[in-house]
């Protein structure tokens, strides 16, 4: 990374979640049902933003979102320090700011971006008492336990955010299937896939633990939902597939194996 860039430990962690809802009173019930999430029942005046937590613990937001395509999306933000410099940095190799630098009093700075193969996210730098110190990919069922790029330009995708992130990218699979894993200070925070069949549009998918994945895409297609990938067996990680919300945000699913991270 170059020094122009500051880092700290915990940057390029993942620290929050928003999805951006075309229909709260869709999603948010949704995933109310499925994961146990709470949902503030206020929401923030300005611009409609709704807490999202789990046991007692912030997890993200739901914030109402017009979008062409009709569909919500989930995104995740990356921690980082020295916010102004990594959007400055990331416009120039190639991102699209979406949205600039914008304060949340008291809790810190975000943008909106995507990388040069078109996947949105946010850069968050955060105030030092709510800094993410690890991904708490370990905590159990209803908790976030991954984090996956589906890229159509793997090369283009670990250029960029092993600068802007800071990730160690180490690939872990062979040609055609082009698997890479990011490592924050040595521990697994994320995928990096190109699939054989390139898709028209990047995007990140994050994934929930769950016991029984079977039980969970069940009760998703009765909510509404649909199935986008159904379930498969990754040897050595576990059981995984994708579903999409009722508003065709989609997410995916994880019922992970025994010590999956640290076969990583």
């Amino acid at each position: 990374m170059p020094a122009t860039l500051q880092r700290q430990a915990g940057d390029g962690l993942f620290a929050w979640y928003d999805i951006m809802a075309v229909d709260e009173t869709a999603t948010n019930p949704f995933y109310r049902e499925l994961f146990g999430w709470d949902f503030s029942s206020e929401p923030r005046p300005n611009d409609g933003y709704r807490m999202v937590t789990f046991e007692g613990q912030g997890l993200g937001g739901s914030l109402p979102f017009e979008t062409e395509s009709g569909r919500s999306h989930w995104m995740g933000y990356i921690q980082v320090t020295g916010i102004e410099e990594h959007v400055a940095r990331a416009r120039a190799l190639g991102a699209t700011i979406f949205v600039e630098l914008m304060e949340i009093p008291a809790v810190g700075t975000f943008a909106v971006l995507d990388n040069p193969t078109g996947a949105p996210f946010y850069l968050y730098e955060i105030a030092p008492e709510y800094r993410a110190t690890a991904t708490g990919y370990d905590r159990g069922a209803g908790h976030i336990i991954w984090n996956e790029l589906i890229t159509n330009d793997l090369a283009a995708a670990t250029a960029f955010y092993r600068e802007i992130a800071g990730w160690e990218l180490t690939p872990v699979s062979p040609e055609p299937l082009s698997y890479t894993i990011a490592r924050v200070d040595g521990e697994p925070v994320a995928g990096l896939f190109q699939p054989p069949q390139l898709p028209e549009h990047s995007a990140w998918i994050m994934s929930v633990a769950t016991d029984d994945i079977d039980a969970t895409i069940a009760k998703a297609v009765e909510l509404g939902g649909e199935v986008v990938h159904a379930a498969n067996a990754v040897p050595g990680v576990g059981r995984t597939a994708w579903i999409a919300d009722p508003t065709g945000g989609v997410i995916g699913l994880m019922q992970p194996e025994s010590g999956w991270l640290d076969r990583l």
